[in-house]
């Protein structure tokens, strides 16, 4: 025989209330009810004994102080570790996103001679996409350095390789998503501790968990190309993908809308 679920959450509450008190009262420990197993006059239930309950149906002492830790460990180590997870994924999404931002306006002030507001911006989203796998599996210095990685990759994602392909992207979403989360996911390969997130990586002697990220980033690559080729021809033959040289030139506003910002 043995409590319910509500008769033992009753007594734990109680006695997390009133931790100091052994002989807990009435009217701090709800008295639980007795267990409807048939019993003589003034003779506890078969079993109650052990299961630390008197004939009345109240808990007994033992029974009172042997709960309370027994059942509110494990929740409070589940609830410790959730949040060292949680607080180190912060932190390391934050330092990857600040270095980011400067990274990226650095790269600005020397490759063109001033640093904006848009590349600014563009930076904070290559340090939050490249930091994305990475955050509660590397160490807060390697944030450092995967979010300058991805802001490095993104960056030349949306210069370089975006004129060698001739990409019409206006939002630079393959620049800065798809470039910068593969060298995000690459280098969490990289840095990933073992003490942290589960799993080693190559900074300590686990090479392959590189090659894992990488084929893995690369089929993901692969999947979202094809659905979006499917998506994209389906939807060809509904309507045009695209607008007419001049409607672009003269701005999307005013030749879809009517209407201009401002006006």
């Amino acid at each position: 025989m043995e409590w319910t679920h509500d008769q033992q959450e009753r007594v734990i509450t109680r006695l997390l209330m009133n931790p100091t008190k052994k002989n807990a009262p009435d009217d701090d420990v709800e008295r639980l009810e007795a267990p409807s197993v048939p019993a003589a006059d003034g003779a506890a239930p078969e079993g109650a004994a052990a299961a630390g309950v008197t004939a009345d149906g109240t808990a007994t002492d033992g029974a009172l102080e042997g709960a309370a830790p027994a059942a509110a460990a494990p929740a409070a180590a589940a609830d410790a570790a959730a949040d060292g997870a949680a607080a180190h994924a912060l932190v390391t999404t934050q330092v990857a996103t600040a270095t980011a931002v400067i990274v990226w306006i650095c790269l600005e002030w020397i490759l063109r001679g001033k640093a904006s507001v848009l590349g600014a911006a563009s930076g904070a989203v290559a340090g939050l996409v490249a930091i994305t796998p990475a955050a509660g599996f590397v160490p807060a210095w390697a944030a450092f350095l995967v979010g300058a990685g991805g802001s490095f990759g993104a960056y030349w994602g949306v210069t370089a390789l975006k004129k060698a392909l001739k990409v019409d992207d206006t939002l630079d979403a393959f620049g800065l998503h798809g470039v910068g989360g593969l060298v995000g996911a690459i280098l969490t390969g990289v840095f990933a501790s073992e003490a942290i997130g589960g799993t080693p990586g190559a900074i300590e002697g686990n090479l392959l968990q590189v090659w894992t990220q990488a084929w893995g980033a690369l089929a993901a690559a692969a999947y979202c190309g094809v659905v979006t080729f499917i998506i994209l021809f389906v939807q060809s033959k509904l309507m045009t993908l695209r607008v007419d040289e001049e409607s672009e030139v003269s701005g999307l506003d005013t030749s879809l809308h009517g209407e201009s910002v401002g006006s």
